[in-house]
Parts: structure tokens; C-alpha cells; sequence
């Protein structure tokens, strides 16, 4: 959107809501430990008896809900832990989603061999 005379109109930039679901394995204990590198902070809130975290950023604003605990069974000795994660994005400019989401993806990624 433009003003008249072609400026740009405050907050014309920036996306309405991105919704984006994850499969993550991780326990929300682990999640909550590596979050704080993840955001670049730790003010943030949380919900939900802590499956709902509220992170606040230059008048944007991301919602992270995480599922219940889940195990996943490779073999009956391996067993995997994982939860679902939403990560809703609302009132971000397009870079500011994609710089978040590379910021948390790095963060989050585990080594390999």
C-alpha cells in the first residue's frame, strides 16, 4: 500500500499472520533451554502451563505452541522424543519472518554424523 506522492504507508510492509508447523525432536525441557539463544532474548511470556510461549518484538509479535510430549519407537531400543510445534508469526515484515526462521532453525538444529 502507498500514500499519495509514492511513500510507503506505515506498516504496509508487513505480513498479516504465517503459520508455520514443525515436527521438532526435542523435550519442552530442552526447547525451553536452547529458546533464549533461539529468539536472541529471554523476555518472553508463557501460557498454557508452558505450551504457549508469547514473544514480542518492535510491535511484532510470535506465538509458539507446543504440543504434548510424544515418543516416537525406531526400534524397542530407540525411542525418540518429539512434540509438534506452531510457530505463528503476525505483524512481521517478510524479511523480519525469514530472519526469525533462520535465526530458530539454526538453533534448533542438531549435529549429525
Amino acid at each position: 500500500m502507498r500514500w499519495r506522492f509514492g511513500r510507503r504507508s506505515p506498516g504496509a510492509d508487513r505480513l498479516g499472520k504465517v503459520v508455520v508447523e514443525k515436527e521438532m525432536g526435542y523435550t519442552q525441557a530442552e526447547f525451553y533451554r536452547i529458546l533464549p539463544k533461539a529468539l536472541g532474548s529471554s523476555d518472553y511470556e508463557t501460557a498454557n502451563g508452558g505450551r504457549e510461549i508469547l514473544f514480542e518484538q518492535a510491535g511484532a509479535r510470535l506465538k509458539i505452541t507446543l504440543s504434548e510430549e510424544k515418543i516416537r519407537t525406531i526400534t524397542p531400543l530407540m525411542r525418540i522424543p518429539y512434540m509438534e510445534v506452531t510457530f505463528t508469526f503476525e505483524g512481521f515484515a517478510e524479511e523480519g519472518v525469514a530472519d526469525l526462521r533462520r535465526r530458530l532453525d539454526r538453533s534448533f538444529q542438531k549435529g549429525g554424523g
